[in-house]
């Protein structure tokens, strides 16, 4: 009988961080999350280029020429076309319960969210626990910011959410890299240390876990930085400028304090985590990047 409350009281102390960041991010852009869209700026405009966007997905065509717009114009092949994907697939997933307002209004929230849900796992990336990613969660929510800064006036009021959705997938990719990168650091100090058991069986318990959680962190990093190369042209130049700083405070300096890996030898296997995970990314988007 005690197991249950137990379990409730890991599970809190999981998810606190995350709890509160959602609920202060559905209280800074309330009423939206409740269907009501944003009608400021370039809200509208985003709304019609997806709607755009859903009548050629069915037509069958991811990029194509659209009459509707000028004198026609290349829908889908100028611009990131992942925040209008994620309205049309909101839309059709809906089954007909939202329209095309409510749809936008529900993805636009989720992004939102999705700033700090990035940073909080940022902050467990670094390994010193939920506070630092809930202050930087907190932060770049209630960051007033100002047009072409960021935060709120920029994303919120002037509807330049797209450019936030990159930027929060960057930082998620950039993490789960990290975490990969310790989970491999373990493996290397298990396989170091003359005690450690044969990891090359499975009688190991934590080395199946350290593996998995080695090979998920890459493909969720991977993921991501597809993500953000769709989402919007920030993703590149960032990712571009954050590659070669991840190496040099992560990727050589070690995921953890007490690796056993030598410089020499972490050198090539983190230019091999980040080269799987950058390739798989331009792969994954290069449906949308090559056409550009």
């Amino acid at each position: 009988m005690s197991r249950a409350p137990d379990r409730l009281r890991r599970l809190a102390q999981r998810t606190w961080p995350f709890a509160l960041v959602t609920a202060l991010g559905l209280w800074l852009v309330w009423p939206v999350p409740t269907g009501t869209m944003p009608l400021s700026a370039d809200h509208t405009v985003h709304l019609t280029r997806a709607w755009l966007y859903g009548q050629q997905l069915a037509s069958g065509h991811l990029i194509g020429w659209s009459p509707f717009w000028f004198f026609g114009f290349p829908l889908g092949e100028l611009y990131p076309p992942l925040g209008d994907l994620a309205v049309a697939v909101a839309h059709a997933g809906g089954g007909g319960l939202f329209d095309w307002p409510t749809s936008y209004a529900l993805v636009f929230t989720l992004v939102f969210l999705l700033q700090g849900w990035a940073l909080l796992r940022c902050g467990r990336a670094l390994g010193w626990g939920p506070l630092p990613g809930l202050v930087a969660a907190a932060l770049a929510l209630l960051d007033v910011g100002a047009y072409r800064e960021g935060g709120w006036v920029y994303t919120v009021f002037y509807g330049v959410w797209p450019q936030a959705l990159a930027t929060s997938l960057a930082w998620w990719s950039l993490a789960e890299l990290a975490l990969a990168a310790r989970a491999r650091e373990a493996l290397s100090s298990r396989t170091a240390a003359p005690d450690a058991p044969d990891l090359s069986s499975a009688t190991g318990p934590s080395d199946p876990v350290l593996t998995r959680s080695y090979h998920r962190g890459l493909v969720v990093a991977a993921l991501a930085a597809a993500g953000a190369l769709l989402a919007h042209p920030m993703a590149l130049p960032m990712l571009a400028v954050a590659a070669p700083l991840w190496l040099v405070t992560v990727g050589l300096r070690g995921a953890t304090p007490s690796a056993a890996a030598s410089l020499r030898e972490r050198l090539p296997a983190a230019l091999l985590d980040l080269g799987l995970v950058l390739g798989l990314a331009l792969g994954l988007a290069a449906w949308w990047l090559w056409p550009m």
